[in-house]
């Protein structure tokens, strides 16, 4: 199963899970049960996804390709459309380099389309207005040149947006892969920001830096242990750690070899 979004719901002992191409959400209880999906009424090629279980209503947004009839949608549980927002300016031409993504680190339904393919446009962070029907622009970026625009993404955190650049570089005639992003942040209230590198203060010295990666509240990364015990084993002696988390790193450098599945580290955003 190949899965592009995901909602843990635990206050109604749900689990929800949306593959690719699919028409239907899957839907779990906390013990792994499968329980009855829930249909879409219109399928999705790539999408994200809310659902209010009190309410029995969700809200989905899809990568729209060209002739979708929308891009945000609100539906009950069987599939009855709600309300819809028609793509407009934001149809996406038919591939699936581009992408749909949304942080969900506020209460907002915040949602952003990632066109880069065949060629970068400008994009905006937006937030759908359910009350209104409406995607309302939060925040975009002004390049230098319309000729040169980089590939870019950006989404929030409660006090900030944060954004990031890279360049395509060709592997082949039909590969592209991205160059080391630069991230920057900005804050909300005085829309001053800087560019940005973060580190794991826990496990790493400044000279290790991470990918600022905060989904749903949380900030995750997915390692394989043989990677991280590289990593630990390169700062644990580095200047710049205390003697107890110098222990906690050792500690934790016991415990991983390579018949270890992959280790998922989450830590929670303070509000």
């Amino acid at each position: 199963l190949n899965t592009y979004a995901e909602q843990l719901d635990e206050a109604n002992n749900r689990i929800y899970i949306l593959p690719w191409q699919s028409s239907k959400i899957l839907v779990f209880d906390l013990k792994g049960n499968a329980l009855d999906p829930i249909p879409l009424c219109l399928r999705v090629p790539k999408g994200k996804f809310r659902v209010n279980t009190a309410k029995s209503e969700v809200t989905v947004t899809v990568l729209p390709f060209p002739k979708w009839p929308a891009v945000v949608w609100t539906q009950d549980l069987k599939g009855k459309r709600k309300n819809f927002v028609a793509p407009g300016s934001l149809a996406m031409p038919q591939d699936f380099s581009n992408e749909v993504s949304m942080g969900n680190n506020t209460a907002a339904y915040d949602v952003m389309l990632m066109k880069i393919m065949p060629q970068p446009s400008v994009d905006t962070l937006y937030h759908y207005n359910a009350a209104s029907n409406k995607l309302e622009g939060r925040f975009t970026v002004k390049y230098p040149s319309n000729d040169k625009i980089p590939w870019h993404a950006y989404y929030e955190i409660p006090k900030y947006f944060i954004g990031d650049v890279s360049f395509p570089i060709q592997i082949d005639e039909s590969t592209f892969s991205g160059s080391k992003p630069a991230y920057y942040m900005v804050d909300k209230k005085t829309l001053h920001g800087n560019y940005v590198r973060l580190y794991n203060d826990f496990i790493s010295t400044p000279s290790q830096t991470i990918y600022p990666s905060f989904n749903n509240g949380y900030y995750v990364t997915n390692m394989e242990p043989m990677a991280l015990k590289e990593i630990l084993e390169k700062e644990v002696n580095k200047k710049g750690l205390t003697a107890d988390k110098k222990k906690k790193v050792q500690n934790l450098i016991k415990t991983l070899n390579d018949n270890d599945n992959n280790i998922v580290m989450f830590a929670k955003l303070k509000q």
